[in-house]
């Protein structure tokens, strides 16, 4: 039996389909996870007056890109998801799950900024992957989430530059102090790196957490558990394989103060 229209909250048969309606949009993984529904929900069973707010909010991101092709409307969506706009300590899609009461916390370390704000980082990308690609068009055939650019970004670079393991992969920056660099100079740190199949190229600060984070989900795919929990402890392991790959256990530095040896991360 539907339950009657009551105050502003919509009719129980309209919050199905609108369910319904974003399941088909965003996929219900995503769903289910920014809604926070239980196990035992099933598309059509009642859901409470925020999560119907939150819907609605979802809803909205939709509208605003309805009119694109496949594959930019799937980029702006995880987009949305990832960015920081409604609230300025987490993501959009991590603080719409908060709303309806889900569990957002990660785990935080004495000592260690690299991993604090690693670890937050990868609290507001992971709802964005749980979104379905669309299957046709031109989509990144890697992961696709990035931190929001006001998300802490410069006081990653700096504590990146200060870690005693890390720094190592930056060794032209190690003469210089992090907390003078300014945001131009931090975004034009790099490194030339080469693999030890004989591959190599350029390595930008920027893109260190871009590359953990992508790669610690592709390992969960991998694993069989992309679950929240499987995600954050991939993440630090991958943080982990980095930083033995830094400092005097595994990366070398070569003639060229620029340059790194064998440098890589480990899907």
């Amino acid at each position: 039996m539907h339950q009657e229209h009551q105050g502003d909250n919509p009719t129980h048969s309209n919050s199905a389909t609108l369910i319904s309606e974003l399941g088909e949009i965003y996929g219900f993984r995503f769903v289910r996870f920014v809604l926070a529904l239980p196990e035992p929900w099933e598309v059509g069973d009642a859901i409470g007056s925020q999560q119907s707010d939150v819907a609605n909010v979802l809803y909205s991101w939709y509208q605003a890109v309805q009119d694109m092709d496949p594959p930019n409307r799937w980029i702006n969506l995880t987009t949305l998801a990832t960015r920081r706009m409604v609230s300025d300590k987490q993501s959009n899609a991590s603080f719409l799950r908060s709303l309806c009461g889900g569990r957002m916390e990660v785990p935080r370390r004495e000592n260690d900024d690299v991993f604090n704000v690693l670890a937050e980082y990868a609290r507001d990308v992971y709802p964005a992957f749980l979104i379905d690609r669309p299957g046709e068009g031109k989509v990144p055939q890697s992961p696709f989430a990035t931190p929001d650019e006001q998300g802490g970004n410069l006081d990653f670079y700096r504590a990146v530059l200060r870690d005693a393991q890390l720094k190592y992969l930056f060794p032209e920056e190690l003469s210089k102090d992090p907390e003078a660099l300014d945001r131009e100079a931090l975004y034009a740190v790099r490194s030339l790196v080469y693999f030890e199949v004989g591959q190599g190229g350029t390595f930008q600060l920027p893109l260190l957490a871009f590359s953990l984070l992508n790669s610690a989900y592709s390992r969960c795919v991998v694993a069989g558990d992309d679950s929240f929990d499987a995600y954050i402890a991939a993440v630090a392991q991958n943080l982990s394989d980095a930083r033995s790959l830094g400092g005097w256990e595994g990366g070398e530095c070569s003639a060229d103060p620029r340059t790194v040896k064998r440098f890589y991360l480990r899907d």
